[in-house]
């Protein structure tokens, strides 16, 4: 086998994969130079630190394989991975994936069933995963109730934008209605106003040329023509001309009945 160096062991902890046969491959190597013991745990912790979220487990496997593998050679690598094998459960569960969480649970059910440590050690680990399972599941319920309150938020800004919405409508609705209302009342006052005079111009001259029922309505449609000229120049109301000639037509064509 090759010769150990830390530059040695840190391109080998790069190059390792998740693969059963390259845990194993390395985990020989680590065995091999297990007088090196503790330069090997120690490089191995600060390569888990700076690996990627995907990688983390495989090396709690690796010390897994090297921890079991090593016992009939010696207790070299079961005493030096033991004051660093806590930190390392909370680091891979708290910055691996969430598969990692249940790895090193079976992980630990080997170590407990094999006895490969203490118990008080075995115990530790066990806190390890339910003290950061209850944190993890107290940061989701903090996480939720903050998207919760968010969402809350932003709900009660919209129900008062389409409040003030409404109440703007309702306002401008009632403003036209009243407007409406105020133009109608006008325009009734001031129909009557125009169709007095020209009312008794027609029934003058109706009065005076009663046998020609032609000449009465000739005067008629003058008389209507003049007040549409009126109401056009007086600019008072835009409506259609054609209703107002109806309805003076209608007006005069009543009182000369009468």
């Amino acid at each position: 086998m090759s010769a150990f160096s830390e530059a040695a062991l840190e391109k080998k902890l790069s190059e390792l994969s998740n693969s059963q046969q390259s845990v194993q491959t390395l985990s020989l190597w680590l065995i091999h130079h297990r007088k090196h013991s503790k330069t090997i745990v120690s490089v191995w912790f600060n390569e888990l630190r700076k690996a990627q979220v995907s990688r983390k487990l495989t090396f709690l496997y690796l010390a897994n394989d090297v921890i079991q593998n090593s016992k009939r050679k010696g207790p070299e690598f079961t005493q030096d991975f033991a004051p660093l094998i806590v930190d390392a459960f909370k680091h891979v569960y708290r910055e691996g994936e969430e598969s990692c969480k249940k790895q090193l649970g079976r992980v630990l059910s080997i170590w407990q069933e094999r006895a490969v440590y203490e118990q008080s050690l075995l115990e530790q680990l066990s806190q390890v995963l339910d003290k950061e399972s209850g944190e993890r599941l107290s940061r989701l319920v903090e996480e939720a109730c903050m998207l919760l309150a968010d969402y809350s938020g932003r709900l009660a800004a919209e129900i008062d934008d389409r409040r003030q919405l409404t109440r703007t409508l309702t306002v401008f609705l009632q403003s036209q209605k009243d407007g409406l209302a105020q133009n109608e009342q006008k325009l009734e006052v001031r129909i009557e106003h125009c169709s007095r005079p020209f009312c008794v111009r027609l029934i003058h001259l109706t009065l005076i040329c009663p046998q020609s029922l032609a000449c009465s309505m000739k005067c008629v449609e003058n008389l209507n023509s003049e007040l549409i000229s009126h109401l056009r120049k007086d600019h008072f109301i835009s409506f259609s001309l054609s209703s107002v000639q109806c309805v003076c037509t209608a007006h005069t064509v009543s009182k000369v009945s009468v």
